[in-house]
């Protein structure tokens, strides 16, 4: 509803102090709460798990905004991500790091927040772990079970994450190698191919590169990287539908 070619209906069109798009994400929000109410009155609020989340961050680069590229006129971009570097189409955390509200009644904590490393990969085996089913075993699962974590009965979630093409994160460690793209886009306009290593706990905005101060660090992710890559190539090709 607020991809790319997007309208808002009479009732909310010009409504928002954020034009058009604004507009439409009010009157989204507005129908997640009809959507819900209803839950509630039909009383299934206590045996519904809901959760709110997106794939990716906002459309807030200029080959977007400005130049529009391989999207039909009419096309509006908007977005900002706050403190974060980038957006859609990058490994940075603009493109990565989202909001991931979940609401269960009775199950899920009222309240409680969490930086662990959750993907969207990981709700198939949690939804399967939940739903009392297993996980199949004849082909290869990215996704994790990260049921605890979900329910409040463990603090922590992923140990690492790879970001495909780019690099990977180990803790609050993240590493990006000099060659990186992302599904055929640039990494970022202008980037510099060099290692890059953040502090994502003390910098959030990837702004500060660390990689010649630590060696030892972007050797150890280099291998961590190259261990889960090898390990993808090894997999049998029907099993990877």
């Amino acid at each position: 509803m607020m991809h790319t070619i997007i309208d808002a209906s009479k009732r909310f069109r010009g409504k928002s102090e954020g034009d058009l798009y604004g507009d439409v994400v009010e009157e989204f929000d507005y129908e997640t709460g009809r959507l819900l109410d209803t839950v509630d009155e039909l009383g299934l609020r206590d045996n519904t798990l809901v959760i709110y989340t997106s794939d990716n961050g906002p459309w807030n680069q200029d080959k977007y905004t400005k130049k529009k590229k391989g999207h039909p006129t009419g096309s509006i971009f908007w977005g900002d991500a706050g403190p974060l570097r980038n957006g859609k189409g990058s490994p940075y955390e603009g493109g990565y790091r989202l909001p991931c509200i979940a609401r269960w009644p009775g199950r899920i904590p009222a309240g409680r927040t969490s930086d662990a490393i959750f993907s969207t990969i990981d709700f198939m085996p949690t939804f399967a772990s939940l739903a009392g089913y297993t996980v199949p075993s004849d082909r290869h699962i990215d996704g994790i079970n990260q049921t605890e974590l979900l329910l409040g009965t463990h603090e922590s979630g992923r140990d690492h994450f790879y970001f495909q093409g780019a690099g990977i994160r180990l803790g609050k460690w993240k590493y990006l190698k000099p060659d990186a793209f992302f599904h055929g886009y640039a990494v970022e306009d202008d980037r510099k191919k060099v290692d890059e290593l953040y502090d994502l706990e003390n910098d959030i905005g990837e702004r500060i590169n660390l990689a010649s101060k630590y060696p030892k660090k972007v050797t150890k992710l280099k291998e961590l990287m190259l261990s889960v890559e090898q390990s993808d190539r090894l997999r049998p090709e029907d099993n990877r539908r």
